[in-house]
Formats: C-alpha cells, structure tokens, sequence
C-alpha cells in the first residue's frame, strides 16, 4: 500500500502525522533560499522540540537493556546456543561449522497421517 502525499493528506493531517523512533540529531529546517550565505546563517528559532523521555520510557529502556544483557550472558553460559551433532561435526567446505540439517526421519506434513481433506479422500 503506497503511503500517502502531503497533498492528499492536506495542511492539518500533515500537522499531526508523526512517527516513532529515536533521533540520532536535531531536527534541522533546510533552507528554501539556493543562496549558500542564508544556509550558513543559523536559525533564529527552530519549531523541533524534542521532550524529553518519559519514566515510563526511560524504564522500558532499562529493562530492555538488562534483559539483552542477561540474554546475552546466558547464551555465553550454553556455548554457541547449536546442539551438538551426532557423529561428529560436520564442516562446511571454508572449514567453519555448518549448520545442522533437519532430520531425514522427520515426517513431512503432507505424508502425515490425515493430511487429505474429506474431498480428497
């Protein structure tokens, strides 16, 4: 679904259209003028005002960051996090780990007991 254009928003909605995230800078207005002396100017006033967080999303923040934390120090405890192969490791061609394949006995869910509808039966 193609998002909408200012224009087919109109004035007001553009207003109020707003979007989630974290800013990596100040929002800057760019100039309308080509004139490079007008850019080098600063702005008087800016309209951008960035609150600050609030305690329920500076708490978010901190739970989000000890649970990344404890993830990670768990997935250290356990090693890699991959269940050993039996029969040994098998090796990729660049002598790295490969991943395990899914197992040859494991049945495949059209050869499942019951897979055909009553129709197909």
């Amino acid at each position: 679904m193609p998002s909408p254009t200012p224009s087919e928003l109109g004035p007001a909605a553009v207003k109020q259209f707003m979007t989630l995230g974290t800013l990596a800078g100040t929002p800057r207005i760019l100039s309308q003028s080509d004139d490079p002396a007008d850019a080098s100017l600063p702005p008087r006033s800016t309209p951008f005002h960035i609150s600050a967080p609030s305690p329920r999303e500076a708490l978010s923040h901190k739970l989000s960051s000890s649970a990344a934390k404890s993830l990670r120090a768990k997935a250290t405890l356990l090693g890699s996090g991959r269940t050993p192969v039996l029969g040994g490791a098998r090796r990729s061609t660049g002598g790295k780990m490969a991943d395990m394949p899914p197992p040859s006995w494991t049945p495949r869910r059209a050869d499942a007991a019951g897979a055909l509808t009553p129709a197909a039966k």
